[in-house]
């Protein structure tokens, strides 16, 4: 939480993260206005809320604020490693995640 205070204080802007349960740091770093793309299988810290607020409200105002499954994100992860912008997978068939755009 340090390091979220201190990338506030230092007024970091245009921030991705890309991550897969992150909690209320990733939420404040958005309500700071420090982030401008996120990618992530979900935004929750079940200690003390359910879905971060200020995420909830920058994903439902059309922001790209995109939602992967959780299983998406290793596969991404893989793809980048290897060098190439995707990386193809069937487990998505036969859901409607392949249809929507991120």
């Amino acid at each position: 939480m340090a390091f979220v205070h201190e990338l506030i204080r230092l007024k970091r802007r245009n921030l991705y993260l890309f991550g897969h349960s992150p909690g209320g740091d990733w939420d404040i770093l958005i309500g700071a206005g420090c982030i401008k793309r996120v990618e992530l299988a979900y935004e929750a810290d079940e200690a003390f809320n359910t879905v971060g607020p200020r995420w909830r409200r920058r994903s439902s105002g059309g922001d790209r604020m995109g939602g992967l499954q959780q299983f998406l994100d290793g596969r991404a992860v893989h793809g980048r490693a290897m060098g190439i912008p995707f990386m193809p997978v069937r487990s998505l068939l036969g859901s409607d995640v392949a249809g929507r755009r991120l």
